[in-house]
């Protein structure tokens, strides 16, 4: 449990056994889950709506209202890069820190080396402070249109 988020906060869907990605995890913590849904909304609808506004006016500022379908070679995608949005990436840390962080530890608790996905404080506890092992390598907000 990292900063009230644990396991019961996630629904965990099984992968067959055999199944090569289960050799990264803890057998005993893992029980076979490898995906995991949220049982509850990760952002509030207030949040949800200051990034939409916040991108909405970077693309007015800065695009002419326009946005990119260029960004992925391999997938087309209408989106923006949180990077490219200096105001939103204070809330990304944020998010990952006390959010996303705590809820992938609650996942993937253990690794097979039995090391954690998040180091532990002096008092070997884990919180929101600890950090985390994992990474993000691109963060983008998508826009999807109803055609």
């Amino acid at each position: 449990k990292v900063d009230g988020t644990s396991l019961q906060d996630l629904e965990g869907f099984p992968a067959r056994v055999g199944t090569p990605a289960l050799a990264l995890f803890d057998p005993v913590t893992q029980q076979n889950n490898l995906v995991f849904r949220s049982r509850h909304p990760i952002l509030t609808a207030v949040e949800c709506a200051n990034v939409l506004r916040t991108v909405e006016e970077f693309h007015q500022v800065h695009r002419n209202g326009a946005w990119d379908t260029v960004r992925h070679s391999s997938v087309k995608t209408t989106d923006v890069a949180v990077e490219d949005i200096p105001q939103l990436r204070p809330w990304l840390r944020e998010l990952l820190r006390t959010r996303l962080y705590p809820l992938v530890h609650a996942a993937y608790p253990k690794l097979a080396d039995g090391s954690s996905t998040m180091e532990t404080d002096a008092t070997n506890e884990t919180t929101c402070e600890s950090r985390s092992r994992v990474r993000v390598h691109d963060a983008f907000i998508v826009r999807y249109d109803a055609d």
